[in-house]
C-alpha cells in the first residue's frame, strides 16, 4: 500500500495516466493537453509548477521503465511518428482506483471540511 501511495503523490504521474486514458497521443499533443489543464497551480499549489519538455520527457521514461506506459514509433510516415499509450497494467491500475476517485467525487464536502478543519486547527496551535 505504501508503494501505491508514493507512486501515486508524484507530481505528474497520475495527470499523464489520466490524459493518456482518453487515448493514445504523440509527445506535443499529451504536453499541450496537460498544459491546458492548468494542474500545476491547482494540483500542488505552487505558483508557476508546469509541466516542462525536460520533465515530461523524464516523466514518460520512467513510466516506460515501471512499465505503464508505451512509446510506439511508426517509421512508415515522414517524419516517424510516435504516441504514447498505456499498458494493460496501466489500465488495470485505473480500473482499480476507479471506486476511490468516485467515492472522492462523492464526498467532496466531507473531505472539504477536513481540509478547513486541518487549517483551522493548524493555526491554533502555530
Amino acid at each position: 500500500m505504501r508503494d501505491l501511495y508514493r507512486w501515486l503523490n508524484r507530481k505528474w504521474e497520475p495527470v499523464i495516466l489520466t490524459v493518456l486514458a482518453r487515448k493514445p497521443m504523440r509527445y506535443t499533443e499529451l504536453r499541450d493537453t496537460i498544459q491546458k489543464m492548468n494542474v500545476g497551480d491547482e494540483w500542488y499549489r505552487r505558483p508557476g509548477s508546469k509541466l516542462t519538455d525536460k520533465v515530461l520527457g523524464e516523466t514518460l521514461s520512467a513510466m516506460q521503465d515501471d512499465g505503464l506506459v508505451l512509446h510506439q514509433r511508426d517509421t512508415s510516415t515522414i517524419p516517424p511518428a510516435a504516441t504514447y499509450a498505456l499498458t494493460a497494467t496501466a489500465r488495470q491500475l485505473l480500473n482499480a482506483l476507479r471506486p476511490a476517485v468516485e467515492w472522492v467525487a462523492d464526498h467532496h464536502d466531507l473531505i472539504e471540511k477536513a481540509k478547513t478543519n486541518r487549517r483551522t486547527h493548524k493555526t491554533e496551535f502555530s
